[in-house]
């Protein structure tokens, strides 16, 4: 019996803001070939929008106060901040002009009210009373006026414009900051065995 140790030194560097966006466009592609379940796919691309974005805030962030102006403790109070006063703290740092009326960053507050709502929803009802031309009803979450705000905005479209949104608010910040875009890099990791 051999009593000869193997040690394994390795590194691995992980990307939350690629991981989320790469699973909300999974969602996104099932949400479109598919019936059953679709409804959940769709809230899963639209969720993953914001979780999307705030971990490439939280990258942004990260890399300009601390890794390259060692202000740590200044980014530790930034990062507790919502993300829109995280996103006007980061512009202004990188000289943005953000226009919350302006392509792409129009639909910001939209993706994260969406994703407070999933995150921090609470249970409600709704008894309404409201006119029908057809007998057949499958599901009362598709009739008008038995929906939530959020449900009204569960839709393959609004996919569509918030994840263009993500993508290009990724490559203004991040181009800004003259980092690598962070939606693109997948994790990395290498390994020896000595």
């Amino acid at each position: 019996m051999s009593t000869d140790k193997k040690y394994l030194r390795g590194t691995r560097n992980i990307n939350p803001a690629f991981t989320l966006h790469k699973i909300g466009q999974y969602a996104h592609k099932k949400a479109q070939e598919t019936e059953v379940g679709k409804q959940l796919e769709i809230m899963t691309a639209l969720l993953m929008c914001g979780l999307t974005l705030e971990a490439l805030l939280n990258d942004v962030g990260y890399s300009i106060f601390v890794l390259k102006k060692r202000e740590i403790e200044l980014w530790n109070a930034i990062e507790r901040l919502s993300p829109r006063k995280k996103l006007d703290v980061i512009a202004e740092k990188l000289c943005i002009n953000i226009d919350f009326g302006s392509i792409p960053f129009q639909n910001f507050s939209q993706i994260f009210k969406y994703r407070d709502f999933i995150v921090h929803g609470k249970y409600c009802q709704i008894i309404k009373e409201v006119e029908v031309n057809k007998i057949e009803i499958d599901d009362l979450q598709n009739i008008d006026g038995f929906q939530e705000k959020w449900e009204k905005q569960t839709t393959i479209k609004n996919i569509e414009k918030w994840r263009k949104s993500v993508s290009d608010i990724s490559e203004i910040l991040t181009q800004k900051a003259e980092l690598p875009n962070m939606l693109q890099i997948a994790g990395y990791q290498e390994w020896s065995i000595f």
